[in-house]
């Protein structure tokens, strides 16, 4: 959140180190022009391990591809490369 820098104008966001995440931070600042709104993080599934929560999170990552959904973590990026083609 901080690194989306909501006070600085509407701008092509120069700041940015990866400009890969420049997807995520024009996101974040669109949906705080539209109703001052943020992103949440909603946690539906509790895990044991840290191994079981990584291959839970590529699970879903993986469903929310195939779907067709709109993802913005550098994950997705990475996994898109590795779904199977039927």
């Amino acid at each position: 959140m901080n690194h989306a820098q909501l006070w600085l104008p509407d701008e092509l966001p120069w700041w940015v180190k990866a400009p890969k995440l420049r997807p995520l931070y024009t996101w974040i600042r669109a949906l705080y022009v539209d109703g001052q709104r943020l992103p949440v993080m909603i946690v539906n599934t509790w895990h044991a391990t840290m191994v079981q929560a990584r291959d839970a999170e590529r699970a879903r990552i993986f469903y929310c591809l195939a779907e067709g959904f709109s993802l913005l973590n550098v994950e997705s990026e990475i996994l898109k490369q590795q779904i199977p083609l039927i």
